[in-house]
Protein backbone atom coordinates (compact mmCIF):
# COMPACT_ATOMS: atom_id res chain seq x y z
CA UNK A 1 0.00 0.00 0.00
CA UNK A 2 1.48 3.41 -0.94
CA UNK A 3 2.53 5.67 1.92
CA UNK A 4 1.62 9.38 1.93
CA UNK A 5 4.66 11.63 1.55
CA UNK A 6 5.76 15.15 0.71
CA UNK A 7 8.80 16.40 -1.21
CA UNK A 8 10.98 18.35 1.22
CA UNK A 9 14.07 19.03 -0.89
CA UNK A 10 15.50 18.69 -4.39
CA UNK A 11 18.78 19.80 -5.94
CA UNK A 12 16.81 21.85 -8.47
CA UNK A 13 13.38 23.45 -8.40
CA UNK A 14 11.85 21.58 -11.33
CA UNK A 15 9.32 19.47 -9.41
CA UNK A 16 6.19 18.57 -11.33
CA UNK A 17 3.44 16.97 -9.26
CA UNK A 18 1.13 14.42 -10.80
CA UNK A 19 1.57 12.51 -14.01
CA UNK A 20 0.69 14.02 -17.39
CA UNK A 21 1.71 11.03 -19.50
CA UNK A 22 -0.66 8.54 -21.08
CA UNK A 23 0.43 5.86 -18.63
CA UNK A 24 -1.76 4.62 -15.81
CA UNK A 25 -2.09 7.13 -12.95
CA UNK A 26 -1.04 6.20 -9.45
CA UNK A 27 -2.25 7.85 -6.29
CA UNK A 28 1.19 8.58 -4.83
CA UNK A 29 3.64 9.65 -7.51
CA UNK A 30 5.79 12.64 -8.33
CA UNK A 31 7.48 13.63 -11.57
CA UNK A 32 10.79 15.47 -11.28
CA UNK A 33 13.10 16.57 -14.06
CA UNK A 34 16.25 18.40 -13.05
CA UNK A 35 17.47 21.42 -14.97
CA UNK A 36 19.59 20.78 -18.07
CA UNK A 37 23.36 20.99 -17.57
CA UNK A 38 22.87 20.79 -13.80
CA UNK A 39 25.75 19.32 -11.83
CA UNK A 40 25.56 15.76 -10.56
CA UNK A 41 24.69 13.98 -8.39
CA UNK A 42 21.03 15.02 -8.27
CA UNK A 43 18.97 14.45 -5.14
CA UNK A 44 15.36 14.41 -3.98
CA UNK A 45 14.24 13.84 -0.38
CA UNK A 46 10.74 12.66 0.46
CA UNK A 47 9.31 12.81 3.98
CA UNK A 48 6.76 10.20 4.96
CA UNK A 49 3.82 11.34 7.09
CA UNK A 50 5.06 9.08 9.87
CA UNK A 51 7.91 6.66 10.39
CA UNK A 52 6.81 3.51 8.56
CA UNK A 53 8.05 0.17 7.30
CA UNK A 54 9.02 0.68 3.64
CA UNK A 55 8.97 -2.60 1.77
CA UNK A 56 9.77 -1.21 -1.69
CA UNK A 57 10.22 1.94 -3.77
CA UNK A 58 9.15 2.02 -7.41
CA UNK A 59 11.19 4.27 -9.71
CA UNK A 60 10.41 5.28 -13.28
CA UNK A 61 12.97 7.16 -15.36
CA UNK A 62 12.44 9.14 -18.53
CA UNK A 63 13.24 7.04 -21.59
CA UNK A 64 15.32 9.84 -23.15
CA UNK A 65 17.23 10.85 -19.98
CA UNK A 66 18.12 7.69 -18.04
CA UNK A 67 20.66 7.98 -15.23
CA UNK A 68 23.72 5.77 -15.41
CA UNK A 69 23.21 4.87 -11.75
CA UNK A 70 20.86 5.66 -8.89
CA UNK A 71 20.95 5.19 -5.11
CA UNK A 72 17.82 4.87 -2.98
CA UNK A 73 18.38 5.50 0.74
CA UNK A 74 15.98 5.19 3.66
CA UNK A 75 16.46 7.57 6.57
CA UNK A 76 15.32 7.45 10.16
CA UNK A 77 15.91 10.31 12.60
CA UNK A 78 19.05 9.69 14.62
CA UNK A 79 18.52 8.67 18.27
CA UNK A 80 19.93 11.98 19.49
CA UNK A 81 17.15 13.91 17.76
CA UNK A 82 14.23 11.44 18.06
CA UNK A 83 12.49 13.41 20.82
CA UNK A 84 12.22 16.48 18.61
CA UNK A 85 10.85 16.61 15.07
CA UNK A 86 13.40 14.68 13.01
CA UNK A 87 15.18 16.48 10.18
CA UNK A 88 16.29 14.87 6.94
CA UNK A 89 19.83 16.26 7.19
CA UNK A 90 20.57 14.56 10.52
CA UNK A 91 18.87 11.24 9.73
CA UNK A 92 20.66 7.91 9.55
CA UNK A 93 20.65 6.81 5.89
CA UNK A 94 22.49 3.51 6.43
CA UNK A 95 19.84 1.46 4.55
CA UNK A 96 20.45 1.99 0.84
CA UNK A 97 20.59 0.22 -2.45
CA UNK A 98 22.43 1.22 -5.60
CA UNK A 99 20.93 0.59 -9.04
CA UNK A 100 22.55 0.44 -12.43
CA UNK A 101 20.41 1.58 -15.34
CA UNK A 102 21.74 -1.20 -17.54
CA UNK A 103 21.21 -4.00 -15.00
CA UNK A 104 18.18 -3.00 -12.94
CA UNK A 105 15.74 -1.03 -15.11
CA UNK A 106 13.36 -2.62 -17.60
CA UNK A 107 10.53 -1.52 -19.88
CA UNK A 108 7.23 -3.23 -19.10
CA UNK A 109 4.95 -4.23 -21.95
CA UNK A 110 2.83 -1.26 -23.08
CA UNK A 111 4.93 1.26 -21.11
CA UNK A 112 7.26 3.87 -22.56
CA UNK A 113 9.62 4.53 -19.65
CA UNK A 114 12.03 2.15 -17.88
CA UNK A 115 11.11 1.12 -14.33
CA UNK A 116 12.77 -0.51 -11.37
CA UNK A 117 11.54 -1.62 -7.97
CA UNK A 118 13.89 -1.46 -5.01
CA UNK A 119 13.04 -3.91 -2.21
CA UNK A 120 14.22 -2.61 1.17
CA UNK A 121 11.83 -3.78 3.95
CA UNK A 122 13.14 -1.35 6.56
CA UNK A 123 11.73 1.47 8.72
CA UNK A 124 12.01 5.02 7.36
CA UNK A 125 10.82 8.57 7.86
CA UNK A 126 12.73 9.88 4.81
CA UNK A 127 13.47 8.47 1.35
CA UNK A 128 16.37 9.95 -0.62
Amino acid sequence: MPLPFSVISTTSEDVLEGNDSDEEHETFDINWISAKNYSFPQSMVLELEEESLVSSVKITVHKDYPPSSLTVSLGIPSNHFRNSRGKSYNADYSVRQELSFRDDFHVEYGQRHPKATVFLNSPAKFVR
